[in-house]
Formats: structure tokens, sequence, C-alpha cells
């Protein structure tokens, strides 16, 4: 093993990202070099990655690209809105246009030179240089799946020039060194994002040695061309959804699902489709649903009730109105009385009106969420299709066990594309429509095969394996279609029983505690673009004291009109909560006195408003302070008007005044004090309240159990990617078994080229990964990052063993002299020293045992055969599967088989030994977690139990205060009062009048 060369400054300040990724203990892999120093190959440990002088490889690739390069261009504008009226209008003109310049053909391809260029492997880098110097692109993505050859491209390539270069010539260079296909296509993705979609159609495509991750991304980005052509929306659908969820929200009572996370539940959510295999697959479906919750999806509804099955969910995301026509048409046939419907908030208002109890959510993406939905509330991945959202919304509720009915996303070959119940199979309207869909792509089999599709139902098939993998659910899919990322295959026969029986009514209750009722009202900024009620939706705003943004979002002169607005109308008192969903008062009793005070009616508006800010404003002690004094008095003095002079200075300074001008000025101070005071007793309440939350922070236990919980959850991580590890194994020796297959029929038929070439399949499987076996097992026996799992013990040393005899790798070593000739699948040949000899120029002499002979016409070498993998060679090797040839090779595939299958049961023991280990981590974390919630709830209510207790406090303080207030108001009312027998009151006393 070799230390990895340090990654070059100016790579690392351009690519950090990348840079961070490069290994930093020692490499499995190594350079190879020439007697000059350069390198020019990478020893894999049982092969190279070359074979040659990759130097010239590299040259040899970029001449044949510029002559004849890999693009891709757009095949499908199905969903591209073109056949829209606007779009057609548009069309139209544009074409009439054109005509008038003279242009009368129009070609299928851009003319352009293309704007992305996306490099697929690394190696050692030697055609990087050539490209960036003929490239007609202007963004290019670098990408390498294996971080050792990267560390090694470190040392073979010139980053610095390279990177003057694309400035000089206008590109822009990113690195990507994500190891899956998925990663790689979502950073091709986010490219394309930034730079124009638009400009994707003709992008160049440079692919450097053919990895399974790098020949799937190949593979992948025709549909990606095609997918990002997709329709974003259009006004007239925007404007449909807003309306249709105005008018939902405004005649529905229902109950919002929303996005916080839930509890995990036990039960198992069944998802029922209208795909063909489902007429195939409703027994089983009967037999299931007692023991689950049942979600129909669109038409499976109609599929579920004509077979007796009745959901306990209906899921609903069109705001056409074929979605009310086809509902209504079930709801006169069927009883849908106990179903719940769940639909986006933009379905035709008519449809929740079918059902007695009604969810809805905010999909993604479209402006009625934006506009209308509360934070945290707006749902991903609920589209393109029903089905979608039904696996969406059950992960929503927080099932994550879930079982797939008729979800093909697809059809085989020749077979209907939908149920035989649903409408696309019965109606001959919506028959009409499906003829004319064009079923034009193509995705693997869930049990093998091939299944037609088209765009729309392959992005389904993609976000349901996205929704599974990112939200971690385990999903069987029993439908005979499309296969599913992050889904298992499973026949629905062979589910005997669900792990755990559906309780419904627990169900009922957990739904009205993790959902919220529907707001009687519009969200208050809706109603405060309403004219006629232009104050209470400005107070809707600044309703909650509590928010910073309300008490300080708004200029006293926007609150004033607010207020004076709320004052001429009683009826606005009581507004609406945007956010709470309930009525509240936007002023106390004391503030709502000060503003019905007589000083306000009797039209004295600059000192009024001045109250009215220090009444409601978060800012009263900035208000207020306009009223103190300057300066402090002298120490020892006595202020004026205080306890010393029994308050004769302040009251002198009321003679002369007439007694209307007398009471304005009492009444004004009356009102500072009250204020002042108040403001200070609520300071303090806001400072007990912070005080109690701090005390039940630091003492809480909950910090620890939650480090516990992190800690294991780490633990838990790695053992999730021993297991994905091992399945991945595991398929992997399926492939290498079903290619062995392919081999052992070609070599009894005695075909040469069927042969070779299922044992070529077999390396591009397997054999281009090369170290990557061994970081594999080591992630199985270490985890991650070195931390090994205690829970996981998979027999490590067996695995390494199975999976080195997976790959086809042979070794020749020519007699006498000891050098070995090295094979290189990937152009056919077999090198010794300087020389190269194409595969099909050998011929096979004589073969003794593993002692060869063989020629090329020209030389003659004998060589003995040491196997670096499965015991099998070329079919020239084999004398060209010809008399003892072919026995022999016929020998030798059987004995693989045997490797082969052993290697299977080692990675199935290590498998499950795994997901045992798993398990047994996820019962601890949940054992935890439990924990962690029983003794936050405990600690949350002792702690509103504080809270509630110094709330009391001051509610009494503000009592006593707002009483305080009044009886001094009574006061001057006494005094102004006339006395009884001088016929003059107390202020006209002191006014001399």
């Amino acid at each position: 093993m070799t230390a990895p060369a340090p990654a070059n400054p100016d790579f690392a300040a351009r690519f950090p990202a990348a840079a961070a990724a490069l290994p930093t203990g020692p490499l499995h892999t190594k350079l190879i070099r020439d007697a000059a120093g350069r390198a020019i190959d990478i020893d894999l440990g049982q092969g190279r990655l070359y074979t040659g002088d990759g130097s010239k490889i590299a040259a040899d690739q970029v001449e044949r690209f510029e002559a004849r390069p890999l693009r891709f261009f757009l095949n499908d504008l199905a969903g591209a809105n073109i056949g829209s009226a606007v779009s057609a209008r548009l069309r139209d003109r544009l074409l009439g246009s054109l005509r008038e310049m003279g242009i009368t053909t129009l070609t299928d391809k851009p003319d352009y030179e293309g704007t992305f260029l996306v490099i697929l492997g690394v190696g050692l880098g030697h055609h990087l240089a050539g490209l960036i110097e003929t490239t007609k692109a202007r963004h290019v993505l670098i990408v390498e799946p294996v971080a050792e050859f990267m560390a090694h491209a470190m040392e073979t390539v010139d980053w610095p020039a390279l990177f003057e270069r694309a400035q000089a010539r206008g590109l822009t260079l990113e690195v990507n060194l994500s190891a899956t296909p998925e990663a790689i296509v979502d950073a091709v993705k986010a490219l394309i994002g930034r730079v124009g979609e638009p400009f994707i159609d003709g992008a160049y495509v440079f692919l450097h040695y053919p990895s399974w991750a790098l020949t799937e991304t190949r593979d992948r980005l025709q549909l990606v061309v095609d997918q990002i052509f997709i329709s974003k929306g259009f006004y007239e659908d925007e404007l449909l959804m807003m309306t249709n969820a105005v008018g939902n929200m405004v005649h529905h009572d229902y109950r919002v699902i929303d996005a916080k996370p839930k509890l995990a539940r036990k039960e198992t959510a069944i998802i029922v489709g209208s795909g063909p295999s489902i007429d195939r697959s409703l027994d089983d479906l009967k037999r299931l649903q007692r023991d689950g919750i049942v979600f129909s999806a669109g038409t499976g509804l109609r599929v579920c009730l004509r077979n007796g099955i009745r959901p306990d969910f209906h899921c609903e995301l069109e705001n056409g109105e074929a979605t009310f026509e086809v509902l209504s048409a079930l709801a006169r046939e069927f009883d849908l009385s106990g179903i719940k419907l769940i639909a986006s908030m933009t379905v035709d208002p008519r449809v929740p009106a079918l059902f007695a109890e009604k969810y809805f959510f905010f999909r993604d993406s479209v402006s009625s969420t934006r506009i209308l939905a509360p934070p945290r509330h707006e749902l991903r991945g609920a589209a393109p299709t029903c089905v979608n959202t039904a696996v969406r919304l059950a992960a929503a509720l927080g099932f994550t066990e879930l079982v797939l009915f008729g979800t093909d996303c697809g059809t085989k070959l020749g077979q209907a594309k939908h149920s035989k119940d649903s409408i696309y199979g019965t109606e001959q309207k919506f028959k009409a429509v499906d003829a004319k869909i064009q079923f034009n792509q193509t995705l693997p089999g869930n049990f093998g095969g091939a299944v037609e599709t088209h765009w729309i139902l392959s992005l389904c098939a993609r976000m349901i394996g996205d929704a599974a993998a990112h939200l971690r659910l385990n999903v069987l899919n029993t439908a005979d279609g499309a296969r599913l990322h992050a889904t298992t295959p499973r026949l629905s026969s062979t589910i005997r029983r669900l792990s755990h029986l559906a309780d419904r009514s627990r169900l009922n209750a957990d739904l009205a505690r993790i959902t919220t009722p529907s707001p009687r009202r519009l969200p208050g900024a809706l109603a405060a673009r309403r004219p006629a009620r232009r104050g209470r939706g400005l107070l809707c705003r600044i309703a909650d004291p509590g928010r910073r943004d309300d008490r300080r979002g708004w200029r006293p002169g926007q609150l004033l009109a607010a207020l004076r607005t709320l004052h001429g109308d009683p009826g606005g008192q009581l507004c609406r909560h945007p956010q709470r969903g309930h009525r509240v008062h936007p002023l106390d009793a004391q503030d709502r006195h000060v503003l019905c005070s007589s000083n306000y009616r009797s039209g004295q508006a600059p000192a009024a408003d001045r109250r009215l800010l220090r009444g409601v404003s978060g800012d009263r002690l900035l208000h207020a302070r306009r009223h103190r004094r300057t300066s402090a008095p002298a120490r020892g003095k006595p202020r004026r008007g205080g306890a010393a002079d029994g308050g004769n200075a302040r009251m002198t300074s009321l003679l002369g005044l007439s007694a209307t001008q007398q009471k304005a000025q009492i009444s004004a101070a009356l009102d500072r004090t009250y204020l002042l005071i108040k403001a200070g007793v609520e300071a303090r309440h806001q400072q007990q309240l912070a005080t109690i939350q701090n005390r039940f922070n630091q003492s809480s236990a909950l910090t620890t159990l939650q480090q516990d919980i992190n800690r294991l959850s780490e633990v838990k991580s790695a053992a999730d990617d021993a297991v994905s590890a091992l399945k991945s194994a595991g398929e992997t020796s399926q492939s290498v078994l079903l290619r062995l297959n392919e081999a052992l029929a070609a070599a009894k038929n005695g075909n040469a080229n069927g042969f070779d070439t299922a044992i070529n399949r077999l390396n591009i499987a397997v054999g281009s990964r090369g170290a990557g076996l061994d970081e594999l097992v080591g992630n199985v026996a270490a985890g991650q990052n070195g931390a090994r799992s205690e829970f996981i013990d998979a027999g490590s040393s067996q695995i390494l063993l199975s999976l080195r005899a997976l790959g086809s790798r042979f070794a020749l070593v020519e007699q006498g002299t000891g050098r070995q000739f090295e094979p290189n699948f990937i152009d056919q040949t077999l090198s010794v020293g300087d020389k190269r000899v194409a595969v099909a120029d050998l011929s096979l002499i004589s073969r003794d045992g593993d002692t060869l002979t063989f020629t090329d016409g020209t030389d003659t070498w004998t060589a003995d055969f040491k196997s670096g993998g499965l015991p099998v060679g070329s079919a020239w090797t084999y004398g060209g599967l010809t008399g003892d040839g072919q026995a022999k090779a016929i020998e030798d595939i059987t004995a693989a088989m045997k490797l082969v299958r052993k290697a299977t049961d080692d990675l199935s023991n290590g498998g499950l030994q795994a997901e045992v280990g798993t398990s047994m981590l996820q019962s601890r974390l949940d054992a935890m977690g439990d924990e962690a919630l029983r003794l936050n709830d405990a600690q949350f209510d002792e702690m509103s139990a504080a809270k509630a207790a110094a709330t009391t406090r001051y509610e009494m303080t503000l009592r006593g205060l707002a009483f305080a207030a009044q009886a001094q108001r009574e006061v001057i009312g006494a005094m102004i009062q006339p006395d009884p027998v001088s016929s003059k009151s107390v202020f006209s006393i002191l006014g001399g009048s």
C-alpha cells in the first residue's frame, strides 16, 4: 500500500468538497511508471486499469471522440405542453415569422456546438488536457467514482495549467467524486439547473473507462435529457389550482396533514394502484386488507370497490374535472361512507363533498402552496401520480412499512396497460385518451425482463424509489411492472401475513392528534388584501405580541391606521390569528381601556396617538422615555411633587389652568405612570419565564440522552451501510452467476464469441471495480470511519474470499522469464513487456493442465495460467472451444459456478447476520426514543406548571394595577364633580374659576 499524494493547492481551493473526499489513508492501488518515470497505468492489485500506456490510450480516445462524439439529444417532448392552446399560438407565430424570413425547414437537432461536456472517469487524467483544449462545450463536469484514481491524478495532472487553459477558453469546470450513478446524475442535473435547462440538448458525454457506475450513468443521461423539458406548470393551471384551493378552504370542514416528522407506526400501509398486474393479485389483496391500512390511489379506488375491497383512505392529486366525473360516478354506484379522502388542496372543490371525512395537504412547487401554506406544511414528492401521493402521504402519517399493489409504472410488451376494472379498461372515453399516450421508454422489470413506459410513469417510478430511499421506508413491491429503486420485489402470494395488525381505532385517535383542523376563515395574509377589512387584516399581522417581527415590523403610522380602524369597528376587536388557527384579542383589557379613554375621543390626536403607541407597541419604554425628566435631582434633594413637599409643587403647576386643562394634565400623568409600571411588570414577567426555561434546559437529562442516541445512530448508520453493501454484493453475485450460465451455454454450443462476450460482461460488472471489493469488506467489518460496529459480525474474512472469487481476471506467467502477460478486457488485448497482441489473433497450440503454449502467428509463448479470481479464461485459452478445450471450458465454468454459489450463500448469511444486528440496534434506538419522549413530556409538564404559576402572578399584578388605575380615575371623577355645599369642584377651586 502507498500513501496518497496531497491534494494540489489550486485544486483544493477551487473544489474543496472534492478535495475533502480524497482518501487520506494508504491506497490499495499504485501508480505504474515507465523507464522515464511517466505514470502510464494503475495497478489494481489483480490487474491494471489500462494494461498499456495510459497516455497513448487517452490520446486515442480523445482523437476518436473529436471525430465522432457521443451526444444526447431531446427525443420526447410529450411533457413539454407543446400541444396546449397557448403553446400552439406561440408555435404558429414563430413558424410564421420564420417563413417570412425565408426559412421553410428546421433541423431535428440543434446546430450550435453544445453547452455541456460530462467527462465520465479520470483515471490518470491524461485525456483531460486534450478535451479542455478542443471541446466546443462551455461547461465541463469531471466525474470520478473511484476516489483513489483522483488521488493518483493529483500527481499526474498539471492542474494549474488545466485551470489556466480552461479560463482562457471561457470554460467553467466542476469536479464530482460521487460513487453511485444516482449521485452522479444528480450532479449533472444540478449543473443543468444552474446554467439553463434548454441548453442540455446536444450535450457531450465522454466515457474514459467502462466501470459499472460510469456506464450506468451514461445510460441514464438520455432519460435526464428527456425529463428536463417536462413542463413545470403554466399560468392557467396555477390559476385553477389557486381557485380550487381557496374554494376548498372556504366551503369544507377538513383537517390538514403537515410535513412535520411523525412517530413511526407499526402497522403496514397497503398502496393500491390500477396497474395491470393487480388483476392477478386481488385474492392476496383481499386476504391482507384486514391486517393493513389500505390506501387507494386515483383510479385504484374503482378497482378496489369493484372487487369488494374498501380502502381506509383514498388519495387524489389532480385538479381537473375528470377526477370529479369519475368519483361522482363511483359514488352513485358504491357507498363511499367510511372512506377518508386525502387530497391535494388544489383538487376540484366538488370532489371533497363526496366524502364525509376529508384530509388535505399542500403539494410542492405550486403557487397556492407558496401563498396559503403555513410553515412546514409543504409535502415534497407527492407527484406526479396518485400512487406517489399515496406513498408520500402514508409516510407523512408515520407509516414506514409499505406493500405496493398495482404500481406497475408501465406494461410488459404486448400486455394491457391498466387493470381491467379501471376506467381505462372499461370506459370508452378514457380508452381513447389512453390510446394516444406513447410508451416510448424502457425500464427494467421488477421480476426481470423489461417494461415499456412513458415519461409520467417513468418519473412516477423514480419518485417512489427516491421517497423510499430518502424516508428510509421498507417497501415490498408486488407489482409485475417496473423495478423501483430502494424497494424489494416480492410476490404477493409469499406475503403470508403482515408484521402488525392494524388498529383502526387508535389510528383514528392519532389522526385527530397529528393533523390540524381547518380554520373558519382564510388566513390573515389573504384577509389583509381585502379593502373592506383592511384594519383587521393588518391586525392579524400584529396580533401576536410574542413575535419580535410582529412588534417591530410595522411603522407607527401603520399601527395607528390599523388601531383607528379597529376602534371604529367593534366587531374587529376579535381577529383571526393567521397561523395558530384560533381567535385572539389583539389588545388586552388595559390597552383597550386606553384606546377608549375620553382623551382619545375628545379629538386630541397627537397625545392620543402617543398613548395608543405606548399602549400596544412592543417598544413601550422607548415611547414613554420622552416623558421622563432629562436630569436626576441632586442627592438628598426631594423631587418636585414628591413626598417631601406633599406634592405642592405639582399642584402649584396646575394653578391658573382651567378645570378641563387640569383634568387633561392629571389624566395624562396617571396614564404615563400606569403604562410605565405595566411595562416594567411585563418585562419582569418575561425575565421570569426565561429564567424558568434556562433552569430546565441546564438541568435536563435530555441533553445526555440525546448524545447517547446520536452516538448509537451513527453506529446504526454504519450498520445500514454494511447491510446495503452486502445486498449489493449479493446482487452482483447473482449477476455473475447469470453470466456464467451464458458462458456455459456458449461453451456447450462451441460458440467462442458468445463465450467471450459473457466473460467480458462479467468482468465489466465486477472486475473493473478492483480494490473496491476490499473496501466493501472493510465497511462490513469496521463500520463507518474505522469505528467497528459492535453488532455486525458478518464473517468478513470468508466474505472477502467470496468477493474476490467473483472476478474472472487471470494471469499468464511466461515460463523461464517469469514475465506476466496482462489481459485487458477493455480493448481485448494481451500484453507482455512492450508487445501488445489482440486476443483475436491468438491461437492455442497445446494445453497441459494450466500450462499453455500459444502463438499470434509470429511469436510463440509458453506460460502458466494463474487465476486472479474465477478459474476461467478467454475462449482462445480453451482452443477456441474445440475438442478437449471445450470439455475443459465446461469443467472450469462448472467449477466457477460452484464457487459463486458458495459466495452467494456466504453473502446471504453475512447479510442476514448484519440485518439481525441492525434490528438489535433499532430496538435499542426505539427504547431510547421512548425514554426520551417520556422524559420530555414529564419535564415539559413541570416547566409548564412553573410558567403557569409565574403567569398567574403576573396576571394578578396586572389586575391589581388596573384596579389602582381605575381607583385613581374615580378620585379624579370625584374631584371633577361639584361639591353639594359650595357647588364647586376641586379643580374649580384650584383653578380659581
